[in-house]
């Protein structure tokens, strides 16, 4: 027995990240895309394909969002300071945080770092895939 189109199962529905009915999953982190480029080389046009984004950022930027994160919570006012306005204050009291040269916290971004890095690797092989087919 044949089903027309019509009566075939839709088991696959596209949606839009910011549809009504995607409210529940979350955007992803990162996007990338693959484009064509068309370079010269040695007076010959070449078309290659490459990323939207350099993948090392994606890598670095996390890092970059970690150590600014670090940086922002050291300046975060005690409570008392705010609410005691009429005392005479010398100095801003801060909250005691982490700082970034305690060995754990290094450990904590090397880690980071070293799953970004796994996670990005596979980029380059699936850019090789497509780079076989424009020869």
């Amino acid at each position: 027995m044949s089903l027309t189109p019509s009566e075939q199962p839709n088991d696959v529905a596209l949606r839009s990240l910011n549809s009504p009915s995607s409210k529940h999953r979350r955007p992803p982190m990162f996007t990338i895309d693959l484009q064509v480029s068309t370079a010269e080389d040695g007076g010959e046009r070449v078309q290659r394909f490459s990323y939207s984004h350099d993948p090392s950022q994606f890598v670095e930027h996390p890092l970059t969002m970690f150590d600014a994160m670090l940086s922002s919570i050291r300046n975060i006012v005690k409570l008392e300071r705010l609410l005691m306005e009429d005392l005479f204050w010398s100095h801003d009291p801060t909250l005691e945080v982490v700082r970034p040269v305690e060995e754990w916290v290094q450990t904590l971004r090397r880690g980071i770092s070293a799953n970004l890095a796994r996670a990005v690797s596979p980029l380059s092989g699936y850019l090789s895939t497509y780079a076989a087919g424009l020869l």
